[in-house]
């Protein structure tokens, strides 16, 4: 059976996001205060809240968080926002987990929720773009100098801007459930080449109608969204990993 270490806030008083955990490099840029942080294996978090609006991206590792009556499981790619305030607890697998943490100001926060509904609530996707974007801020936080705070507020405001677009319109209607479960077949298996209709068979739709729907509510056509995914896979297996580039390729 394994044995879990849990760490206790205070009853009332927020806690910071690196709460029982390592802060590998934090950044206060452009009103976004954007840090790195690394989970130990099997940390179990009671039931806290933060101060600030907070945007989490797996790295690496898995954690399960309990927020608003749900479990919400985070693997490598995920993406977890939630407003200012809001009680949760967490639990870390047996491995931990790494994480980018974007928290913005009260100014910024009153900018991003007028645009769209990213922090209006909870916000729980998988989302390898938004991994890859955030793969780039990493970077950032590796090798700093000059223009580093400048870099990492442009990266951040065009991954916010990424994930607002990737469930639809910042200022109009979500997609349909069946339009999200043809995105998700590209996210699950973007190695693979579907065809549009093998994509429509799934969506239950005419083919022509998938096209122009995808389209309208991503921004881009099926085949430039599946690309995307793959030359976003690839530029961050080569910043990395250690395979040869014709493996990757």
């Amino acid at each position: 059976m394994r044995a879990e270490r849990t760490t206790g806030p205070g009853p009332r008083a927020p806690v910071t996001v690196s709460f029982g955990a390592a802060t590998l490099r934090r950044v206060d840029a452009g009103g976004f205060l954007v840090s790195e942080v690394a989970f130990p294996p099997a940390l179990s978090l009671p039931r806290h809240h933060h101060e600030r609006a907070c945007l989490t991206v797996m790295l690496d590792g898995v954690f399960s968080e309990r927020i608003a009556a749900r479990e919400l499981a985070c693997v490598r790619g995920s993406i977890l926002a939630k407003p200012p305030h809001e009680p949760h607890s967490d639990r870390f697998g047996a491995s931990g987990s790494r994480q980018l943490i974007i928290e913005p100001n009260e100014q910024r926060l009153d900018e991003i929720c007028a645009l769209g509904p990213l922090f209006r609530g909870i916000t729980h996707t998988r989302d390898m773009l938004a991994a890859a974007q955030a793969s780039r801020l990493v970077d950032e936080l590796d090798t700093p100098d000059s223009v580093t705070p400048l870099a990492i507020e442009g990266f951040t405001i065009e991954l916010l801007a990424l994930l607002s677009r990737a469930s639809g319109r910042a200022d109009g209607p979500r997609p349909p459930v069946w339009l999200r479960r043809v995105r998700d077949v590209l996210h699950e298996d973007l190695h693979r080449a579907h065809s549009l209709g093998e994509l429509a068979t799934v969506a239950n739709v005419h083919p022509v109608y998938l096209a122009r729907a995808f389209r309208r509510f991503f921004g881009r056509s099926i085949a430039v969204y599946a690309r995307s995914l793959r030359l976003e896979w690839a530029a961050t297996r080569i910043a990395q990993s250690d395979d040869p580039l014709g493996v990757i390729a």
